[in-house]
């Protein structure tokens, strides 16, 4: 007989209590893995996880952007601290195929634990039973009128072998075995009636008693004995031994750091590579330069950076701007280089070489930039900095500039990597979980902007952490990450420069598919018309308006004059192709 309160979707050996004499445990389909389909495609992230908190404490969930489902609907994959019932309203299904073998096997010993506690109980009741065989069938017990009277054992039902202990909230019998009333003990972390009898100060995590012989002082939060050979100082939470993460020894660098360099520069020629990465390398001088010119034209492999063939692999660094060294200090220096051909053609990825070139042919339009650079950190395990490891923190919302250790993560590299740029003659005009160079005219604001991406990735670097710029990271219903390009002129600036924006404005929307090819790559995943951003095959614009391809801040139509934000530039880009054919569609 079917129980019209237990939710079609779950199997049937968990359709509730039921007078049986044995309770069958299968553990192939069952998981604290959750999969949450048929939800309405309407950003209902937040009001799911409140909904499904209800049922037991959330480790960690995520969007499954890959998962297949019906058309305007979105599935969700949730992880409980253990197994946990779901809601009957939504199509909801065990995630066995998102365990680590950690998880299998720490569910394995749970159910283990409960079938020996079972039989131990199920023994005890035998003997129990045995034994009252033996006695006379006129033995006398107290009855609760404290009058004596006399039964037969082989009427005796389990609830009165000791009344004097049973009062239907605390017996001796499991509730697996017998269906007589009983009050629910609720486990904080699984939701399950407890087990009488167990002592649960030893299984404090999983409501278990402790399996004996197990040295728990290495196993403080699975209940697992520990792995042989495994050093657990290492790896306190996952019983694994860690990654070696390649994080600078600080202290140890200082002592050297601080040795006297007899007079000697090291300059720290950096470049971009073919597939826009940042490569560097250093070089001693016998003093410091007082310009660029005097500085050398060196070289390096092409062949190893994607940029030459390997029979023909000599690419030319030639030195283009210089900043201070904020990592060795003193008179030491970091020198950003244009790449050349070994017949002094600039290489297919030199787009300062063109870019310097129609900037000085436009430069009394005093063309400024400023360039807000957006970036993800990872750990080196790859999950987001400050991230539950394999899922998800709380929806979106908290996080913009934000104060508190739950909600701010990476501040340090932050602090570091703004200290370092002020130190270095980057201009910066401040952070707020992203940097923004600028503003910067001409040229400058591709050579800051590349000197800006060394030095936090040389921080991030020393922190043991990887920066991302790629443009959508994590995929679902997050932000992507971009390179917000806020552009004027002269003319844009001064009285009245409110029509020169909206010239510019209607120049760049002719050339919109010209501006997209050179806007980052992977940037259709970020340009969805979403989480404000406009849509990759539309040109927009609006006054204050995040959602549109070019913004005008509302500040600037107030005064009518000022400058405007280019919001479809990806974090990955390169400045010198973007700056260029933004001056390329306004002022040619």
């Amino acid at each position: 007989m079917s129980d019209p309160d237990v939710p079609p979707e779950r199997p049937k050996y968990r359709a509730g209590r039921k007078p049986t004499a044995v309770k069958i445990y299968t553990v192939n389909h069952e998981s604290k893995y959750l999969v949450v389909e048929n939800v309405p495609a309407l950003g209902l992230s937040k009001e799911l996880i409140e909904l499904f908190s209800l049922y037991g404490a959330i480790e960690e969930y995520r969007y499954l952007d890959d998962y297949p489902c019906e058309k305007f609907t979105d599935v969700y994959w949730i992880k409980f601290q253990s197994i946990a019932q779901a809601s009957a309203y939504l199509r909801v299904r065990y995630g066995p195929e998102y365990e680590t073998i950690e998880d299998t096997r720490q569910k394995l010993q749970d159910r283990r634990n409960v079938v020996a506690i079972k039989t131990r109980e199920h023994d005890e009741n035998k003997d129990k039973d045995v034994k009252l065989t033996t006695l006379n069938a006129t033995t006398t017990f107290p009855s609760a009128h404290s009058t004596t009277e006399s039964i037969s054992s082989s009427s005796l039902p389990p609830t009165n072998i000791y009344p004097q202990k049973y009062d239907h909230t605390n017996y001796t019998y499991s509730d697996y075995y017998y269906s007589y009333p009983y009050s629910m003990y609720y486990s904080q972390y699984n939701q399950e009636p407890s087990i009488p009898g167990v002592d649960y100060q030893h299984g404090q995590y999983n409501q278990e008693p402790p399996i004996p012989g197990v040295d728990y002082q290495y196993s403080q939060y699975n209940q697992e004995p520990p792995i042989p050979g495994v050093d657990y100082q290492y790896s306190q939470y996952s019983q694994e031994p860690l990654i070696s993460h390649n994080k600078s020894n600080t202290q140890t660098l200082a002592k050297y750091l601080a040795l006297d360099q007899g007079g000697k520069v090291q300059a720290e020629y950096i470049w971009i590579d073919g597939d826009g990465g940042i490569r560097a390398k250093t070089t001693t001088l016998d003093n410091k330069p007082a310009d660029v010119s005097e500085l050398k034209e060196w070289n390096f492999d092409g062949s190893s950076t994607n940029q030459a063939p390997g029979d023909n692999s000599d690419v030319l660094l030639r030195p283009a701007a210089i900043f201070k060294d904020p990592f060795r200090g003193g008179d030491n220096i970091l020198v950003l280089c244009e790449c050349y051909n070994n017949d002094g053609t600039p290489n297919r990825t030199n787009y300062r070489h063109s870019c310097h070139k129609i900037m000085q042919t436009h430069t009394d339009a005093h063309p400024w930039f400023g360039i807000e650079q957006e970036y993800t950190l990872f750990d080196m395990e790859g999950s987001v900095l400050g991230w539950p490891k394999g899922g998800f923190p709380g929806p979106q919302g908290p996080y913009y500039c934000s104060i508190g250790a739950n909600v701010a993560f990476g501040r340090d590299i932050v602090e570091a990597h703004y200290r370092a740029c002020l130190y270095a003659g980057v201009k910066i005009s401040g952070v707020n979980a992203e940097v923004m160079p600028g503003p910067c005219e001409g040229i400058n604001m591709g050579d800051h902007l590349w000197m800006a991406r060394f030095l936090l990735k040389r921080v991030a670097e020393d922190f043991g952490a990887v920066v991302s710029f790629h443009p959508k990271p994590i995929k679902g219903d997050w932000n992507g990450a971009g390179c917000h390009t806020n552009y004027s002129t002269q003319a844009m600036r001064e009285e009245g420069g409110i029509k020169a924006i909206h010239d510019a404005i209607d120049k760049m929307a002719t050339r919109h598919a010209e501006h997209i090819a050179v806007y980052g790559e992977d940037n259709d995943q970020r340009l969805t018309g979403h989480h404000e951003t406009g849509h990759i095959s539309q040109f927009s614009y609006g006054v204050a308006n995040r959602g549109a391809s070019i913004r005008i801040p509302r500040h600037v139509a107030a005064e009518g004059k000022g400058y405007l934000e280019d919001r479809r530039p990806a974090s990955n880009i390169d400045p010198y192709r973007v700056t260029h054919v933004i001056v390329e569609s306004t002022l040619a």
